[in-house]
């Protein structure tokens, strides 16, 4: 795989999200991007900011693929309240009202993020040997246009080939499309 970070455009299919062992979503910085910690008030990110309220976003490792090649893609909070339809703080409070308090336990709201054919942004990041995903788009007559960008599966420069088992992501020509505006 690239040692490199890199961001190209891909089409991808859902398969399903996969637990990890931090849960679906996690608590942020008021002041920054960073993650906050703690059991209470004030929160405290890596930094020290402290943060009053509980800001909750999701993160969620989903399991996609092309054909036999499969790979695990990391999607934010934006991605996922596109795709879920609500956002994790509105999520979260459903679970609290239900009596779930376990960040562990799946709501069933995110089987609603399998089966969906999207065509993706994503930044390989070599460090952590993950894409990670910064847009995507759902509309059938821009994937059509993704696909008809990349080469012929079986030519030299292949849409997808599997790297210990995960996946490198060949795109032969840049496209000139923002994800969120088409």
């Amino acid at each position: 795989l690239t040692s490199q970070e890199t961001k190209c455009v891909t089409v991808v299919n859902t398969i399903k999200v996969k637990p990890t062992k931090n849960g679906w979503y996690y608590l942020t910085c008021f002041k920054c991007p960073k993650q906050c910690f703690g059991e209470a008030p004030p929160y405290k990110c890596t930094d020290q900011h402290e943060t009053e309220t509980e800001i909750i976003r999701y993160k969620l490792d989903v399991e996609v693929g092309d054909g036999h090649v499969k790979a695990t893609f990391v999607f934010w909070d934006r991605e996922c309240e596109q795709l879920i339809g609500k956002s994790a703080a509105e999520l979260r409070a459903e679970m609290l009202q239900a009596g779930i308090h376990d960040p562990l336990d799946y709501p069933a709201d995110m089987d609603k993020i399998a089966g969906k054919t999207l065509a993706v942004k994503v930044k390989w990041q070599a460090r952590w040997k993950t894409g990670s995903v910064i847009q995507i788009n759902q509309g059938d007559d821009f994937i059509n246009e993704i696909h008809s960008q990349f080469p012929p599966a079986n030519g030299p420069q292949g849409q997808m080939k599997a790297v210990n088992k995960k996946l490198l992501i060949e795109v032969s020509k840049f496209l000139h499309h923002d994800l969120i505006t088409c």
